[in-house]
């Protein structure tokens, strides 16, 4: 893969005003992550389960999807 390494990348898009409270899975590929974490937004718990794709070492695609948190 060229550029920056794919978790850099996505540590570097989950960073304040976000604070990850745990990671329930993180997998990748040569090209894209997938991500499920439980996050305080701003008070918050959310749960965020999303995907980069890249391209050239840039991402190409991002995508998040807000879902309910577990008990």
């Amino acid at each position: 893969m060229q550029g920056r390494d794919i978790l850099n990348l996505f540590t570097q898009a989950v960073t304040p005003p976000r604070r990850i409270l745990r990671a329930t899975a993180v997998c990748r590929t040569e090209d894209t992550l997938l991500y499920d974490v439980v996050q305080d937004v701003a008070g918050d718990t959310v749960r965020i389960v999303g995907s980069f794709v890249l391209r050239d070492g840039l991402i190409w695609r991002h995508t998040s999807l807000e879902v309910p948190v577990d008990s």
